[in-house]
């Protein structure tokens, strides 16, 4: 079809200005501190919350809170690969309790996330 046709190849679906919008959606909600509320998000990309539901599943096949709590717990991730701690890992993923946040860090990677944050450190040396 045409709309296919003026795809990029490669490009998860979108076209440029849609990846653009979606990166500027992913990247407020990135901010630590609590998840913004949907409707800022969309504002954010300047799009519907209709819209950005759809551009969300057609990049990331995934629901959008689903995507931006995976991406608070990579960035969390990598804070505790850098040498942060649980604290503050848990800030940067939204979490005011640690406990909240490790129940959650455990059941998204697996392991606890001074667990985590010892095997990777372990592995650097």
């Amino acid at each position: 079809s045409r709309a296919m046709a003026r795809l990029a190849p490669g490009q998860t679906g979108l076209r440029g200005h849609e990846r653009d919008k979606l990166a500027r959606m992913e990247a407020l909600a990135a901010r630590p501190g609590p998840l913004p509320a949907l409707a800022e998000i969309a504002a954010a990309g300047g799009v519907s919350q209709s819209t950005m539901r759809r551009l969300f599943r057609r990049a990331h096949g995934a629901p959008v809170l689903t995507r931006l709590r995976a991406l608070r717990m990579e960035r969390a991730a990598e804070a505790l690969d850098t040498g942060a701690t649980v604290a503050e890992a848990a800030r940067l993923a939204g979490y005011e309790s640690a406990p909240a946040f490790a129940t959650a860090f455990r059941q998204t990677m697996g392991t606890s996330p001074s667990r985590y944050a010892g095997t990777r450190r372990g592995s650097l040396a």
